[in-house]
């Protein structure tokens, strides 16, 4: 049995999250066991799944830029005490460079994953960046999302290196195909008519998803096609703000938030259209997911274009005038059709499909092994 560490950094209900969870839920107990490690703590979305799948849930301290060789020691005292970790696979970045070469030191194979292509702004997105800086001295396995994250975290001559791969964000297709039922049942839980117009986003309250543009766009959207519903499935620190936004534009009758759902899967069929105007993204879940249930997209151009598997189905613009993206909405919405049931073909026969994980990641994971025991001095 090969055990794996995944590092995670927090239970939040985000993509990278999801990824870690889905990825090693369809492995577990094979050839393959996954347990995890966090370092944050003020959220528990994944704490039961993780521990209905017979994973165990490691607590580490959170790390502040005056605790960083506590933080270390802890994960040396960690490895000491557990040694029958083979790999840890690191999906959380800004640490990365501590954790990952304390488990160097103590013989584990170490696999970095890139799933983003910014840390964002601002003071701590420098220190961020310097952080991310020395990852990849102490990976043996170098992943990505995408041929962008990779170059982004670990340099553009990445792929020079035999043991980087891309690791498309993948996803259990049939679960988030549309479904009728499903449509009728989340719009009579949510108050929306069944001829009203739904549109939909998905994803953390955070600076990077620019929920402030896509409810200027709404607002206008309503001046327009007043029977409109817009639909929040997330939760995270800038939700009061937008809350706020709301109410001050007068949108409360007309805006449903959702804190973190248990399944997001059939609040997509209730939806016609997802606004994703995101500042920037590596390859997102949710992009994935709505276009395995053929929901329409409209997509900040910041996004990797990659992700964008349909392309008949989804229009990419700037982010300069939320009243240009409403002009595309309104059209959308005035030339809307029936969805199939069918995974659209794009999506189902690409490397987003699980099952394609399912085999590549178990590569990844048996090549690994030939870098555990290989203890250095770093």
């Amino acid at each position: 049995m090969i055990k794996i560490l995944q590092m995670i950094g927090s239970l939040d209900a985000g993509g990278v999250q999801a990824f870690a969870f889905n990825s090693s839920k369809i492995l577990q107990g094979t050839e393959f066991q996954f347990d995890f490690a966090v370092d944050h703590d003020d959220c528990d979305f994944y704490k039961n799944p993780i521990q209905d799948m017979g994973s165990k849930l490691y607590q580490f301290p959170t790390p502040t830029y005056l605790n960083f060789r506590r933080y270390e020691r802890k994960w040396d005292a960690f490895f000491s005490a557990h040694r029958e970790y083979d790999i840890i696979h690191g999906h959380s970045r800004s640490t990365a460079s501590l954790y990952l070469r304390s488990a160097k030191r103590h013989g584990l194979a170490t696999i970095a994953h890139s799933h983003n292509t910014s840390n964002g702004t601002g003071v701590r997105s420098l220190a961020k960046d310097m952080m991310c800086h020395s990852i990849w001295k102490h990976a043996d396995i170098y992943l990505a999302c995408s041929e962008e994250a990779g170059s982004w975290l670990y340099g553009k001559h990445w792929r020079l290196d035999a043991d980087s791969r891309v690791i498309p964000n993948a996803v259990d297709l049939e679960r988030f195909r549309f479904r009728k039922s499903s449509r009728l049942t989340i719009r009579r839980e949510l108050s929306i008519d069944q001829s009203a117009f739904v549109i939909g986003h998905v994803g953390r309250f955070s600076a990077v998803k620019n929920h402030a543009f896509l409810v200027r766009c709404f607002y206008y959207l309503v001046q327009r096609i007043p029977n409109t519903v817009l639909v929040l499935v997330g939760d995270g620190e800038l939700r009061g703000q937008i809350e706020a936004q709301v109410a001050k534009l007068g949108l409360s009758d007309n805006v449903r938030f959702l804190s973190n759902v248990s399944d997001v899967a059939p609040y997509y069929s209730a939806m016609d259209i997802l606004l994703f105007p995101s500042l920037y993204e590596g390859i997102p879940l949710t992009l994935i997911e709505a276009q395995a249930s053929g929901l329409p997209l409209v997509v900040s151009s910041h996004v990797n274009p990659h992700a964008v598997l349909c392309k008949d189905n989804c229009t990419i613009l700037e982010l300069d005038s939320p009243e240009k993206w409403t002009d595309v909405v309104v059209e959308l919405l005035n030339g809307i059709a029936s969805r199939s049931e069918a995974i659209p073909r794009e999506i189902n026969t690409s490397p987003y499909n699980i099952q394609y994980l399912r085999t590549e990641l178990a590569n990844v994971y048996r090549s690994a092994l030939a870098f555990s025991g290989q203890k250095k001095a770093i």
